[in-house]
């Protein structure tokens, strides 16, 4: 956060959101209060990354991505998949939330970009889930070389529930995916963020158990998990 004097205005560079703003603040020196109007100057705004691997060995890697034919490497922005690999992110942290985007924002679509090297081919699928859990494909890309690719996904049937995730498939050869992130048309402001976490502990406990560290018991993982979803989504 950038605070500046009255009426003053700062332009910084929000790695998280991917964009550029404008702070202006405004002393509220009668309530000891600084309000920030935070004013985005880029017309994509990023909504997620997709990670493949958690920064603690407590969290399992299938909870970013799953590899469901073949092998594959990876790390935490990036994929290795051999010859003939298939791994999706439909996973805990690898689906993007349409149903909330639909049903809580203005946004229309959402686009995902990512940087892709295949040895011969790399297929890209956009999949979708309903309220019923059935599967469809929303769009595909084939990659044959080393491209940057862009697709988008319409987020308007997605009322009743479902969400978006991505399925890569190495053909013919390897192929790294790397730098993946989902973007939406920027709001004319930025507002800040209030993070909510639903547990059983009282605050002082969840801010310890946010620690890296074991879970002892079912209210502790239940306080964790919550506090590293958390976490995910916002980096």
């Amino acid at each position: 956060m950038c605070l500046g004097a009255r009426g003053a205005e700062v332009r910084i560079r929000d790695t998280l959101r991917g964009v550029d703003t404008v702070n202006t603040t405004d002393d509220q020196s009668d309530s000891g209060v600084e309000l920030i109007e935070r004013s985005a100057t880029s017309d994509r705004l990023l909504a997620q990354r997709t990670l493949f691997t958690g920064t603690s060995p407590v969290a399992s890697d299938e909870l970013y991505a799953v590899t469901k034919v073949g092998m594959s490497t990876r790390s935490r922005f990036e994929l290795r998949l051999q010859p003939g690999a298939v791994a999706h992110t439909n996973t805990f942290f690898g689906r993007f939330p349409a149903s909330y985007w639909q049903r809580w924002t203005n946004v229309t679509e959402v686009t995902v970009t990512a940087h892709v090297v295949a040895d011969t081919a790399c297929r890209i699928q956009i999949q979708a889930s309903d309220i019923g859990g059935h599967r469809r494909i929303v769009t595909n890309v084939v990659v044959t070389g080393d491209e940057r690719v862009s697709m988008t996904a319409p987020l308007d049937t997605f009322v009743d529930g479902g969400a978006l995730w991505l399925q890569f498939e190495a053909q013919g050869g390897g192929a790294v995916v790397d730098d993946v992130e989902w973007t939406v048309v920027s709001p004319e402001s930025i507002r800040p963020v209030a993070v909510a976490i639903c547990t059983f502990n009282r605050a002082e406990t969840v801010r310890a158990r946010s620690r890296p560290s074991r879970p002892t018991s079912v209210y502790s993982r239940c306080s964790t998990l919550c506090t590293s979803s958390i976490r995910e989504r916002i980096r």
